[in-house]
């Protein structure tokens, strides 16, 4: 069983991703701005751990990921 073939389909097209493995969404930024960069290098979902951080620093975070990996947001067909 190939990593590309778990999880549904459509899922993965909707997202843009080339398999269905996620990480991240741990608190205090834990889970990374450069993990999420890398999870969507990778083709994975990544989520950004923004409980307890100050709106600046998720502001701030959230434009580097979208600064990082603007040309990755199209979806896969």
């Amino acid at each position: 069983c190939l990593p590309s073939s778990l999880g549904d389909a459509e899922f993965r097209n909707r997202h843009g991703i080339s398999c269905a493995y996620v990480t991240g969404a741990m608190a205090n930024g834990i889970a990374s701005a450069e993990i999420v960069e890398a999870m969507s290098r990778a083709g994975f979902l990544g989520f950004f751990g923004a409980a307890g951080l100050s709106k600046e620093r998720v502001e701030s975070a959230i434009d580097r990921i979208q600064e990082q990996i603007a040309d990755m947001n199209k979806p896969m067909n």
